[in-house]
């Protein structure tokens, strides 16, 4: 339904109303145990993210010490490291930049008059954090299909360690278990019946 701008004569402006999604996020770092105990280093941060009775948690790409988080203002302290060497500064400010683009994303949504899914969210998110570089699509594994395993781990290694923002060390290990296990089995096969498909 369009709606017509009052006190027009000519070549009027009609305006196309649009849905409201009321949303809500908050940046929050994760507070996980091991033991009972709270784990204080290399805690994920996450923009957590309210909508239409839904709840997602978002990993910024992001991680820090517990000890380096200000809870008041919801952001890593000024002057603080890391360790994968960024600073503070770089980090709050990517975290903005991605609240910025859900803010937008769900602008965009409005205009459709459409209430995205949560895979839409997430996967909307994905690109945002790669700063909208392609993403690999996870393979589709068909019934009758066998795979390598050797691809299937490396589908899953190039996937996680885009949208984990892993660090070199972490590819590092991956690669040193894919070699011992081709030094166990060159032949090893992924077969589609494990996942339950």
């Amino acid at each position: 339904m369009n709606i017509k701008k009052s006190g027009c004569r000519f070549g009027c402006i009609y305006l196309q109303p649009m849905i409201t999604i009321k949303k809500k996020i908050t940046i929050a770092i994760e507070k996980r145990r091991r033991q009972g105990v709270i784990v204080e280093e290399n805690a994920p941060i996450f923009l957590r993210l309210t909508y239409s009775g839904k709840r997602i948690n978002l990993y910024s790409g992001f991680r820090i010490n517990l000890d380096q988080w200000d809870s008041e203002n919801k952001k890593v302290i000024e002057g603080t490291v890391n360790g994968n060497d960024q600073i503070a500064e770089e980090i709050n400010l990517n975290i903005e930049k991605q609240k910025s683009e859900i803010n937008s994303l769900f602008f965009k949504f409005q205009i459709e008059e459409k209430i995205p899914t949560t895979t839409e969210i997430k996967e909307a998110f994905e690109q945002i954090r790669s700063g909208n570089k392609k993403i690999p699509k996870k393979r589709i594994i068909q019934k009758s299909t066998e795979l390598s395993f050797f691809e299937v781990f490396d589908d899953f290694t190039n996937y996680n360690g885009k949208i984990n923002n892993w660090t070199e060390d972490t590819y590092t290990k991956f690669n040193t278990l894919k070699t011992h296990l081709q030094d166990y089995n060159q032949n090893l096969k992924y077969h589609s019946d494990l996942i339950g498909g």
